[in-house]
């Protein structure tokens, strides 16, 4: 294990320690449940991307990897396009009577068809879904040299679509983004390629218009740019996460405003104080979307500092010796992303995937 890898490692257990340390200074969570809902966060979202950085070391079990993560994009991807075309969802539906902490009371038609015609996945929520196609989209993206480009290319349509059927307009936008920073690093953009991206625009149209079917189902999914469709399909608008953001601060108060509630407090909130299996969501914060309210509520101004710090350390210590700019653009674009909407259980994927690009250098060696 190289040297920068031994430092990332402890970048991570640093921060976790210090969030550790925070839930010392609240008062208002229980410490015990605290420290049970870090050790489980540490455990499930960080460990897995130190048992990579440290045992892998080969660039076959590189390649492996990579082929593994490609099968996993096509399923994510097929299977959220099959919920939103059959409107069933038989993985969900299997497991919909296990009760998790700190979920939202969904209705057995959201959990079976997904919410108002959308794309869901195997998740409760189409956010979930958006984020994980969208972070396996850019790895997919990233490994042009690794993966098949045919099964590669198969794999990013796929993906595309099933964001675009979520109705996230967040994902889409952030995909565009990493997709237009990677081609002017690469100086890729020529003729041939806007030549070829127009004339495939050009058909898709001509095939939409001659099938009303297929013309509705994009019309409607085209909507998630309109603000006003956003929010009859239980999107949010900018407005809406302003007032979001106003009514965590004047929650918090002076008192918790540095240190926050304590860890994860938005599970035990709606679970314990405003019950939502029986209520529904308060309308103050509705879901605590983006990963800054998530933080703010939990580890408070000293925990979003924190955050911020330590993922950029992490950042320069794992790609130090790599400065392509295709791999800050994937950290940056997944972060506006899930400020902008919502973590919905993917950043272990991120991390994950993180220190894959960053162990490129073993195809190399």
């Amino acid at each position: 294990m190289k040297k920068h890898e031994k430092k990332s490692i402890r970048i991570l257990l640093k921060l976790y320690g210090i969030l550790l340390m925070l839930t010392f200074f609240s008062f208002r969570i229980p410490i015990i449940y605290q420290w049970n809902k870090l050790f489980q966060e540490f455990c499930t979202e960080i460990f897995p991307a130190l048992l990579l950085i440290i045992f892998l070391r080969k660039a076959k079990d590189y390649i492996l990897i990579c082929k593994i993560v490609l099968i996993m994009s096509c399923f994510t991807g097929f299977y959220g396009l099959y919920t939103f075309f059959f409107h069933v969802n038989p993985i969900v539906d299997y497991f919909s009577t296990i009760e998790i902490e700190g979920s939202f009371n969904l209705s057995e038609d959201i959990l079976s068809r997904g919410i108002l015609g959308t794309a869901i996945g195997i998740y409760t929520n189409t956010i979930a879904l958006s984020v994980m196609c969208l972070v396996l989209f850019m790895f997919i993206f990233i490994q042009e040299k690794v993966i098949n480009k045919y099964i590669r290319l198969i794999a990013l349509i796929v993906l595309t679509l099933a964001i675009v059927f979520t109705t996230k307009r967040a994902a889409l936008f952030c995909i565009a983004l990493f997709v237009v920073a990677y081609y002017f690093e690469e100086r890729k953009i020529n003729f041939k390629i806007l030549f070829n991206i127009t004339s495939l625009l050009v058909v898709c149209f001509l095939i939409f218009s001659f099938n009303e079917q297929i013309f509705d189902l994009v019309s409607s999914a085209l909507l998630i740019f309109d603000d006003s469709s956003q929010e009859a399909m239980g999107g949010s608008s900018m407005e809406m996460r302003i007032n979001q953001l106003i009514n965590c601060i004047d929650y918090l108060g002076l008192s918790n405003i540095l240190q926050g509630e304590g860890f994860n407090f938005v599970a035990y909130y709606y679970t314990f104080i405003y019950k939502s299996a029986l209520y529904g969501l308060d309308p103050r914060f509705y879901g605590f979307e983006s990963i800054i309210l998530r933080i703010l509520m939990g580890s408070g101004l000293i925990g979003l500092f924190i955050w911020g710090k330590s993922m950029l350390k992490w950042y320069r210590c794992l790609y130090f010796n790599n400065s392509r700019m295709v791999y800050l653009c994937f950290f940056c674009v997944y972060w506006l992303e899930i400020i902008m909407t919502d973590i919905a259980g993917s950043l272990w994927i991120f991390f994950f995937l993180a220190v894959m690009n960053g162990k490129s250098y073993l195809l190399k060696e």
